[in-house]
């Protein structure tokens, strides 16, 4: 006898299908305001924590840091130089403005501005030709901030903002979190000017803590 295929059983009840799952969205933190910041550096200084400020110069990027001799960072921007403004002197005005404008109501102790090194003539290991544009324009805006802040630490360049991102704290770290205090301006797409700026403050509260 020919055995005959057994034909699929068909259920009278129609499928049953899952609810949809809802995502779990955890509360979005609100950005933090110059005024929240501000108050929060105050009450730093009142408890006697030594508030720290770190400048990172460049010829179209700055890089600005507070914080306290704790590691608690309060603030961290990125400036950025627009093609509007090609005049290099014009730039340094303006940077000068915006360091003051955010030290405004900030009582601190130590500064730190990186200066610049002389240029080699390498590239990679190999002899290349020099283009000094970036940086005289990078030192004329480092002499703007020596003039006005003469009291700050100069830091030489080394490596600053491009160590292992393991010895920078998270909020430097890829994208900026709200409950950080500071701007980044329009244009600006990376942070390793602000991890200079916080290297900055290390060699600039060093540099403080050797002198007592």
């Amino acid at each position: 006898p020919v055995k005959e295929a057994a034909s699929p059983t068909t259920s009278s009840s129609p499928p049953t299908s899952k609810p949809p799952t809802k995502k779990r969205t955890s509360p979005k933190v609100p950005h933090k305001t110059r005024e929240e910041w501000v108050q929060e550096i105050q009450e730093s200084y009142k408890a006697g924590d030594t508030i720290v400020v770190g400048i990172d110069p460049g010829a179209r990027y700055i890089g600005f840091c507070i914080r306290n001799d704790h590691g608690r960072i309060f603030v961290s921007s990125t400036f950025r130089r627009t093609d509007e403004m090609p005049d290099s002197v014009e730039w340094a005005k303006e940077v000068v403005r915006r360091i003051a404008q955010e030290l405004e109501d900030i009582d601190y102790q130590v500064m730190g501005i990186e200066g610049v090194a002389d240029p080699k003539g390498f590239k990679n290991g190999k002899r290349d030709a020099l283009n000094p544009k970036d940086i005289i324009r990078t030192g004329i805006v480092v002499g703007a901030l020596v003039v006005t802040y003469p009291d700050a630490y100069v830091v030489r360049p080394r490596s600053n903002g491009s160590k292992d991102k393991s010895e920078y704290p998270s909020c430097l770290l890829d994208r900026r979190p709200n409950d950080l205090g500071g701007v980044k301006d329009p244009g600006v797409t990376v942070r390793d000017h602000e991890r200079s700026a916080y290297d900055v403050t290390n060699h600039a509260l060093f540099a403080h803590v050797q002198s007592k």
